[in-house]
């Protein structure tokens, strides 16, 4: 009788099949040996890292412009406090000559330019069908009338100011500071529109954990304690100053 391979009689009638267990790299799938070349199928590996969208609509750059403009005021009133308390940058940290006043000026023109800039560029959104009259007098836009209606008296508020800023030298200092006050009531507008506008115009309820609203509730509340920090100085300056010249405190 002719001689048996063993091997052959012991090999299985269909492919073996032998998988190989990742150790070094546990996320991998798991690779197989195939005991016949034409058995193997190959498969492209799922994508781990899928593309995110980066797209950026015209709602969400008027947006970001808004968000801009809010901290453009907030460092505008920061600026200012240092100035009512005469903070010195040379006697004081970073020990150096700085004109901060000169900054003050800048992001007083650039709020006023993001303020302008935020609802011109809903002109270019035609699904949303803003018309100039709606950004001048938006009492009957297409869109969150009321909202849209307290932004513009922010953004009136603010043109006053930095006109009338301006003009300090000819309207003097006592008419100018009385003009200069009104910046309050525009943050305050400000900030009422920014908290509770819906960035996509649709009406939705205000999401608190939003970015944006976070955002600007941050500035908000740095602008409060200002205020009372702002407020306390002037009150303890005005018990002081009668002290001074004789008078009863």
């Amino acid at each position: 009788m002719p001689p048996t391979n063993s091997t052959n009689s012991s090999a299985p009638s269909s492919p073996e099949i032998l998988p190989v267990i990742s150790v070094l790299w546990p996320q991998c799938p798991p690779v197989y040996i195939f005991s016949s070349p034409s058995d193997v199928t190959l498969r492209p590996a799922p994508a781990s890292n899928p593309s995110m969208p980066t797209d950026i609509t015209i709602l969400d750059l008027s947006a970001y412009v808004g968000l801009t403009a809010v901290g453009a005021i907030t460092l505008n009133i920061l600026l200012g406090t240092l100035m009512v308390f005469r903070y010195s940058p040379v006697r004081q940290w970073p020990h150096r000559r700085f004109n901060y006043f000169r900054l003050h000026n800048l992001s007083g023109y650039t709020a006023l330019s993001l303020a302008v800039l935020h609802p011109v560029i809903l002109l270019f959104d035609k699904s949303k069908k803003f018309r100039l009259l709606d950004l001048l007098y938006p009492v009957h836009s297409p869109s969150q009338p009321l909202e849209n209606t307290i932004g513009a008296v922010a953004l009136y508020g603010i043109v006053l100011v930095v006109v009338t800023s301006y003009l300090r030298i000819r309207l003097g200092r006592r008419l100018w500071k009385s003009f200069h006050f009104s910046i309050y009531v525009a943050t305050a507008a400000l900030f009422w529109h920014s908290l509770f506008t819906d960035p996509a115009l649709k009406n939705s309820p205000v999401d608190w954990f939003d970015g944006g609203k976070l955002f600007v509730a941050s500035c908000l509340l740095t602008i409060a304690i200002v205020a009372a920090l702002r407020y306390r100085h002037s009150a303890q300056k005005s018990r002081i100053t009668p002290a001074r010249q004789g008078w009863p405190s």
